[in-house]
């Protein structure tokens, strides 16, 4: 058993290498110009890390850099909005982020760094009539099952704001984070809901919106 149990830690360790040496690629594509590229590897860094990798302040660290790293790239293909949900994904799962150097890599860099993460800011008409916002579709979170197997019994509570676009924006974890991964597989989720915007006076405006969702087993 202690055997066994000393090649698994190789192993791991062994993986992790290869992880952090593809970040560094992805770094290096980045810092390039070449954001598709850089964006495939940072795909498959988060879904190799959502299998295999569980919680610990390293892995919440690697995991947020595969995350800004995808950021990044939208940023270099101007995908604003993209780039800025995966901006404040990142510094939700792994606050310390959002205060590192983005210089390097350009205009994109400069894009996040313009727009650092912080509380939702919503400026609502006095005495004005709202209608909050509303679902119209949803998406149900595809969670990793080695994740998933630590996160049993723990709900993911989001925060976020609903656009006048009907779409999702500027997310944030409250409270406990637990696996990492597993939260992220909700944001992912609610990325793709869609909304009826909150209305004042009949006119659309952004509004604070909150789920809390349970883990779902997939075999």
């Amino acid at each position: 058993m202690k055997i066994h149990f000393a090649v698994a830690l190789l192993l791991l360790a062994s993986a992790a290498a290869k992880l952090t040496e593809m970040l560094g690629d992805s770094s290096d594509l980045l810092k390039s110009g070449k954001y598709a590229e850089a964006m495939k590897l940072d795909d498959t860094v988060i879904r190799e890390m959502g299998e295999y990798y569980v919680s610990g302040d390293a892995t919440t660290q690697l995991f947020s850099i595969a995350i800004v790293h995808k950021a990044l790239a939208y940023a270099g293909l101007g995908k604003e909005d993209d780039a800025l949900w995966y901006w404040y994904a990142a510094a939700s799962l792994y606050p310390a982020i959002a205060r590192s150097d983005m210089s390097a890599y350009g205009a994109a860099g400069k894009f996040l760094a313009a727009h650092p993460p912080g509380p939702l800011d919503v400026r609502v008409p006095k005495g004005a009539k709202i209608v909050p916002p509303s679902v119209v579709k949803k998406v149900e979170a595809k969670y990793p099952n080695q994740s998933l197997n630590s996160q049993v019994g723990v709900p993911i509570v989001i925060e976020f704001l609903v656009g006048r676009d009907g779409r999702a924006h500027t997310p944030h974890v409250v409270g406990d984070l637990g696996a990492p991964m597993v939260a992220f597989a909700t944001l992912e989720a609610v990325r793709q809901w869609q909304f009826t915007p909150a209305t004042a006076d009949g006119q659309p405006i952004d509004a604070p919106f909150r789920v809390t969702m349970n883990y779902k087993v997939i075999h």
